[in-house]
C-alpha cells in the first residue's frame, strides 16, 4: 500500500500502482474462493445456496474464526 502511493519531495514519484493492484486481486480472488466454498458447503447441506444465505455463513465463519462444516450450516440455517 505505501509503495502504490510513494510521492517524495526529494526522490521524486516512486508510485508503484501495480503494487495495490495485486494486492485488491488477490484479494478479490480469495474472497471468490471463499464464497465458492460456502456455497459448495450449503449446497451439500442439501439447502439452497442464496446469496443472503452465503452472506450469513461468511460472517458465521468469520466472526467464529472457522470455516463451519455441512451438519453445522445445516443446523444454523434451518
Amino acid at each position: 500500500m505505501v509503495a502504490a502511493s510513494a510521492l517524495f519531495s526529494d526522490l521524486g514519484d516512486k508510485r508503484k500502482p501495480e503494487y495495490l493492484k495485486k494486492i485488491v486481486l488477490d484479494a478479490l480472488g480469495r474472497g471468490q474462493k471463499m464464497k465458492q466454498r460456502v456455497s459448495d458447503v450449503i449446497k451439500n447441506a442439501g439447502i439452497k445456496a442464496t446469496e443472503e444465505r452465503i452472506r450469513k455463513i461468511v460472517y458465521w465463519n468469520r466472526l467464529e474464526r472457522h470455516e463451519h462444516g455441512e451438519r453445522d450450516v445445516r443446523l444454523y440455517l434451518l
